[in-house]
């Protein structure tokens, strides 16, 4: 997360002994934290935001694809365990 300089609200609150985020990491909001996407295998992104990824990667998994998704710990593969769709 180092990647992502926390803006002053939230080192405010990683600063300060009685706030519930006190040194907790990652720390971030939608100021100064990552911001989501879904992309192509190629890299071309087809959504930005929140809503608009979630409804990409709904349509997707409807359609039988796999989606990976990255996250701080790494990749997590996402399917339809119960589509019978054929390759």
């Amino acid at each position: 997360m180092s990647a992502f300089p926390m803006c002053e609200l939230c080192r405010k609150e990683y600063q300060s002994p009685t706030d519930r985020r006190f040194h907790a990491q990652p720390i971030s909001c939608r100021v100064c934290g990552p911001e989501v996407f879904c992309s192509t295998v190629g890299g071309r992104v087809v959504s930005q935001g929140d809503v608009d990824v979630v409804a990409t990667v709904v349509a997707y998994l409807n359609q039988g694809k796999i989606v990976a998704l990255k996250s701080i710990g790494g990749y997590h593969l996402l399917c339809d365990a119960q589509s019978k769709l054929k390759r």
